[in-house]
């Protein structure tokens, strides 16, 4: 599908089917959808479900999303983006029509930064779902790593560099091991450094990148294990976001880095068994409990692997633990957060961009429910099985004095399709924190 931004876009053809999204105005059309300013969410809501309905009828490959000039005239650049994203997802079927061209337009001749940039970044959540849900029979490790160094190797001044199966033993990457060693397709990881200015912040993104989840040894039913293929949506978001942050002109003196390890959780006679112990890239042990909760395992040795690059701001994504989807019914992800200012952004970002996520509470006294009898952790504890105490387990393995933002998707996809959520909250909260750091040095 093709996503195109052309200001003043007069359709002389008439394959061209024309949507137009109204802000306050009561000036109407029969195509025409409108927004009340003081009810976004619920209005676009009810349009999205209105537009499905009515694309499922329409027999067109062509479509003009006509934006009033009340719209793009927003001072709030969030809300145009959380109007665009609305409508648009909705022509970002599981089908994948690769003839679809949509064409996003307004009545003046003004090139609008805002809407250029989320073109940018509507193309980059589109070919993350696409690889999100291709079948683990293809995306296996190494098939995902090369996808991923095509994407990266096309953006200047970027090094990538793959760690290879034989790699990961020689650096004893071992909880990343331990969970993929027994599938056929053996694990690998994808590092991604982009260098500019030493005395610039450096911003890291990691991504979990599960191919397929069977549980291990504590193997899932079938209904759990039907869409486990998207267990690689973490990597996948993560890796898009920070091709388009590497991307934007404005952050050219900053630093990115990328760790993206990709393994497969299977059954065999060599997979990990509930009481192992392994020795983490950062020499903790951890007595593996739950052989299921091995996104932590693979995210713990990232981002031990992590400190060799000394971040100031580390921000995961992963969908880590069904305890995230029963929050409540309306958010995108159970997300941890340090600083408070961060945890604060965060929340009233994610909302305002139409990605609503809920913090975890930021409590500092409960790391004792990781005691292990036989080892430093235990990847699961026994008795308290949450998002929360996920996220203490790898928090141990975080570089001190650094930001961190982890996201827990949740509600991530409906009918075994993914929703691509999560990209738009990484670049939204990247871009926050670079304009705070900006004409600062690393140390402030």
């Amino acid at each position: 599908m093709k996503i195109l931004y052309k200001p003043h876009f007069v359709n002389s053809n008439k394959d061209y089917y024309t949507i137009s999204i109204i802000l306050d105005n009561i000036k109407t059309n029969h195509n025409a959808y409108h927004i009340n300013s003081n009810k976004i969410v619920s209005d676009l809501k009810n349009i999205s479900k209105r537009l499905s309905s009515t694309l499922e009828t329409i027999d067109a490959n062509h479509f003009i999303i006509h934006l009033s000039q009340s719209i793009v005239d927003l001072k709030e650049t969030t809300k145009i983006q959380h109007i665009l994203w609305k409508i648009l997802k909705q022509f970002l079927p599981w089908k994948h029509n690769k003839d679809t061209t949509v064409i996003i337009t307004h009545d003046n001749t003004t090139h609008y930064k805002i809407i250029n940039d989320f073109v940018k970044i509507a193309e980059k959540i589109r070919d993350a779902r696409l690889i999100a849900m291709t079948p683990a029979n293809i995306a296996y490790p190494s098939n995902m790593i090369n996808h991923f160094k095509e994407v990266f190797e096309n953006i200047k001044n970027t090094k990538v560099t793959v760690i290879n199966y034989n790699e990961l033993k020689k650096k004893a990457l071992n909880l990343i091991l331990a969970v993929g060693d027994s599938a056929q397709h053996k694990p690998e990881m994808l590092i991604i450094e982009r260098y500019s200015n030493k005395n610039k912040p450096t911003i890291c993104i990691v991504g979990k990148g599960i191919t397929f989840d069977s549980g291990g040894l504590s193997i899932k039913g079938i209904s759990s294990m039907m869409d486990m293929k998207f267990d690689k949506i973490g990597a996948c978001y993560g890796a898009y976001s920070l091709a388009h942050l590497i991307e934007i002109d404005d952050y050219k003196d900053y630093n990115f880095i990328g760790i993206f390890p990709f393994a497969e959780n299977a059954v065999s006679s060599t997979a990990v068994h509930p009481g192992d112990v392994i020795k983490s890239y950062l020499g903790k042990t951890v007595e593996i409990t739950d052989p299921d909760a091995e996104g932590r395992l693979i995210l713990a040795d990232a981002f031990g692997y992590s400190h060799k690059f000394k971040p100031n701001l580390i921000i995961d994504i992963a969908t880590l633990t069904g305890h995230a989807e029963s929050i409540n019914c309306w958010h995108h992800g159970y997300y941890y957060a340090v600083p408070d200012t961060l945890k604060n952004t965060v929340e009233k970002l994610s909302y305002d961009i139409g990605e609503p996520m809920l913090p975890m509470p930021t409590w500092n006294d409960h790391d004792d429910v990781l005691d292990s009898e036989v080892a430093d952790l235990a990847n699961d504890p026994r008795n308290c099985s949450d998002a929360f105490t996920a996220t203490l387990f790898m928090k141990q393995f975080i570089p001190k004095n650094t930001d961190w933002l982890h996201i827990d998707l949740s509600h991530e996809f409906d009918n075994h399709v993914p929703h691509g959520n999560g990209i738009r909250t990484i670049i939204s909260v990247a871009e926050w924190w670079i304009n705070n750091k900006q004409n600062k040095s690393i140390k402030d």
